[in-house]
């Protein structure tokens, strides 16, 4: 407590202020009222602002962690869907794969094959056609066949008319046959009536 004691006793009396100082105190403290204004001012808009924001941020938020939670679970079911396709696939398929690529192959050069085929065929045909081009036309060979056929039908109208002919002579044979038929058997069924046997 002496310290104490001993250090105000041993402060000097201070000048009072001079006109000089009391116009700078005078300021710092407009000042300080003039930028606590200004603060509270700030601090006011930046408030109504805040509340502005908030308006906005915590719905975007609370969007943006239910969308991702909904990303995630897309994300899940595509590993889950993926996996269980590739459970399902056949363990066999790299053989398969390779089978299938040697059977392409071997099909491959049978087209091959097919095509050589078809380009000789063309060129066979190219040379029937060829062929073809160096003989006679056909409708001269045509025509006389029809001039044969008229003939040939000509030729069978005329054997029709001789069948005919010979039909209807073969009738009156018949008939002379039965008439003769008829004068001799009552003659010889007489003749029959007087025979022992």
């Amino acid at each position: 407590m002496t310290k104490a004691s001993d250090k105000t006793s041993t402060v000097e009396p201070q000048d009072p202020p001079s006109q000089q100082e009391a116009i700078t105190a005078l300021a710092e403290e407009v000042k300080k009222e003039a930028s606590s204004s200004q603060v509270e001012r700030f601090v006011q808009s930046f408030e109504r602002s805040a509340r502005r924001w908030e308006i906005i941020v915590y719905p975007a938020l609370f969007a943006f962690v239910v969308l991702a939670g909904y990303g995630f679970f897309l994300i899940y079911s595509l590993t889950n869907s993926v996996a269980s396709i590739a459970r399902s696939m056949d363990p066999n398929m790299g053989a398969h794969m390779e089978t299938m690529a040697v059977e392409i192959s071997s099909l491959s050069k049978e087209v091959k094959d097919m095509s050589h085929e078809l380009t000789r065929m063309s060129i066979k045909m190219t040379e029937v056609s060829e062929k073809m081009d160096s003989l006679p036309p056909i409708p001269v060979y045509m025509q006389n066949m029809d001039t044969s056929m008229s003939n040939m039908n000509e030729s069978i109208l005329q054997m029709n008319t001789s069948i005919q002919s010979i039909a209807l002579t073969t009738e009156h044979m018949r008939l002379s046959m039965a008439n003769m038929n008829q004068s001799v058997s009552r003659p010889m069924s007489f003749f029959n009536s007087f025979a022992p046997w």
